[in-house]
């Protein structure tokens, strides 16, 4: 089980970092549409946050390894979730967004630091990212160039479906199947991140 896991997290990372790294040469060869260096920052932090996770069985700081990973996973759908309203020129509320991104960092501290509990760190981690996606998906669901309403609404129905997931995710594992490891933690994880590769599709 550790090693398919570690494996589907490097293919996660791989897929993370290939995705960044062509949506920055379409952005290098045209500058013109708004929000795509953001969705760099998004691909990139997701990456970067489960190659934190890839450390965990290596190393026990848990800031890096537990929050700081999480909270870039997160970091990397607010990204996206902003690289997707500037290129629809439309505004982000980030007075709902940042308060939203605090709270889920003082609650991942104190159910690491207080009450280590990895259950309902999973439920965090789960419903928090359910927002930002619910969040993106009502943005796509708005008015958008007639270009790319076809792929606008695929997208959004994908980020409909896997929020929906998510929130299934939390409410299974704090009611129905706690998680026991981190590794099933992380396996948890991988289903939002397979999923979450389809959010700049278009």
């Amino acid at each position: 089980m550790d090693i398919d896991i570690r494996t589907l997290s490097l293919v996660v990372v791989i897929a993370n970092v290939f995705q960044a790294f062509a949506i920055a040469f379409l952005y290098v060869i045209n500058k013109k549409y708004r929000g795509i260096s953001w969705w760099v920052l998004g691909s990139a932090s997701t990456a970067l946050g489960f190659i934190l996770l890839l450390l965990r069985d290596a190393s026990d700081i848990v800031l890096v390894t537990i929050i700081l990973a999480n909270a870039l996973i997160v970091a990397g759908s607010v990204f996206t979730y902003t690289g997707i309203m500037r290129f629809l020129d439309k505004h982000e509320n980030f007075r709902i967004v940042l308060p939203v991104f605090v709270v889920f960092i003082g609650l991942y501290f104190y159910f690491t630091y207080v009450s280590d509990d990895i259950t309902v760190r999973t439920a965090i981690l789960s419903l928090f990212l359910a927002f930002y996606m619910f969040l993106t998906s009502s943005a796509l669901l708005g008015k958008v160039p007639y270009a790319i309403t076809c792929s606008a609404r695929f997208v959004a129905g994908v980020e409909t479906t896997l929020a929906c997931f998510l929130v299934f995710r939390g409410w299974y594992v704090l009611f129905v199947t706690p998680i026991e490891t981190s590794s099933l933690q992380r396996l948890s994880n991988m289903c939002h991140s397979c999923f979450s590769l389809a959010e700049v599709s278009f």
